[in-house]
């Protein structure tokens, strides 16, 4: 049962490129809210991105060139949607129109509760939307002073038409020191609402408006502790939700509790952890391309360069791919499925390479 974990719960990724993409599509940076950890309106790229919205051409262009790599090279292509907050694109139904008439793009959106009215929501689901992501990052007081007054309340009103009307929706939780407190008693509020499908916590990144919010980090035996508690919780209790494990040192937890075995025998460097380098690119509203959003390392320009070729000619990503590169991980036995986060090791250090401060091993 342990081994079969490895490839079922972390996933196979070859050496060449693996077999799924997903692009995250910054869609506009127009936003009905100013987060106190937002990675955007703090940017240096922010007024540029607001400014120099792709053209509805170009967006066709850029699903054009979506569907035709997931053609050719036998891709399965999932499209996160985001911005800012995707709906408030002037574009939106048409963009999402031409993807689906695509018929081989898989579509998410990730956004904010106010504009899930009833009509958008039939809209969303018309158009093969799979799935809507809130965010929630506390109970009411804790959130709203996060997001904005009033937040909380928008969020469970949305998440309540969303099941209403069928259409799969997820919540992300942006964990802190200062907000975990709340993380386990949300989760059993919304349990017991039995109005979600999915929930998700990964650690707060201090940058862009977090840059301030260091102080509010975990030392990394606080956060094993954490994994475990939720794990335990988890396992203890029949939530009507599952809550996904995107956080990459849950693969050191499961194996020094012999939930995962490493396997030797695959011929990868990469099972699971960030799929970064090998299935993950981040599309600003202008064009900008990076490997992941919260990575301010610019490594392409749509529509000037065609996706496929910033893919796989970055130097980036292709840096990524050689494990000599990763200083501190290359000689874990962890390292195909794990290697930290990259993007929290590069808003600490400007070092991709270097070792992830959460993680507890060596400690």
């Amino acid at each position: 049962m342990a081994n079969l974990l490895n490839s079922s719960r972390y996933g196979l990724i070859s050496d060449e490129v693996c077999g799924s993409l997903s692009v995250q599509w910054h869609i506009t940076t127009a936003c009905d809210q100013r987060c106190e950890h937002c990675y955007m309106f703090d940017s240096d790229t922010y007024l540029f991105e607001k400014n120099n919205q792709l053209s509805l051409e170009n967006s066709y262009l850029l699903i054009d060139q979506i569907s035709e790599m997931a053609s050719k090279y036998k891709y399965e292509s999932l499209l996160a949607i985001t911005g800012g907050d995707p709906l408030l694109n002037k574009n939106i139904w048409d963009i999402l129109t031409y993807i689906k008439s695509k018929g081989n793009i898989r579509v998410v959106m990730m956004g904010n509760p106010y504009h899930l009215t009833d009509a958008n929501i039939k809209k969303l689901i018309k158009n093969n939307v799979k799935l809507f992501q809130l965010s929630l990052d506390g109970l009411e007081k804790t959130h709203d002073y996060y997001r904005k007054e009033g937040s909380f309340k928008a969020t469970i009103a949305a998440l309540e038409r969303l099941n209403y009307h069928g259409l799969t929706s997820g919540i992300m939780y942006t964990v802190s020191k200062d907000n975990v407190r709340d993380l386990i008693p949300l989760i059993k509020y919304l349990s017991d609402l039995d109005i979600l499908d999915s929930f998700c916590f990964d650690r707060m990144i201090p940058i862009g408006t977090g840059k301030g919010l260091k102080e509010c980090l975990f030392t990394p035996k606080e956060y094993r502790d954490l994994l475990y508690e939720i794990y335990h919780f988890e396992s203890n209790n029949n939530l009507t939700f599952r809550i996904a494990k995107k956080e990459k040192l849950w693969g050191l937890l499961f194996s020094e509790m012999g939930i995962i075995i490493p396997q030797e025998k695959y011929n990868y460097n990469f099972c699971g952890g960030c799929n970064l380098p090998y299935g993950l690119l981040s599309i600003l509203s202008d064009g900008t391309v990076y490997g992941c959003r919260k990575i301010e390392i610019k490594i392409g320009k749509f529509p000037e360069q065609h996706i496929w070729d910033i893919f796989t000619k970055s130097t980036h990503l292709i840096e990524q791919r050689n494990k000599e590169n990763y200083k501190k991980c290359k000689d874990c036995h962890l390292f195909k499925y794990c290697r930290g986060c990259p993007a929290f090791k590069y808003s600490n250090y400007r070092d991709i390479f270097a070792k992830d401060d959460y993680c507890w091993r060596d400690v």
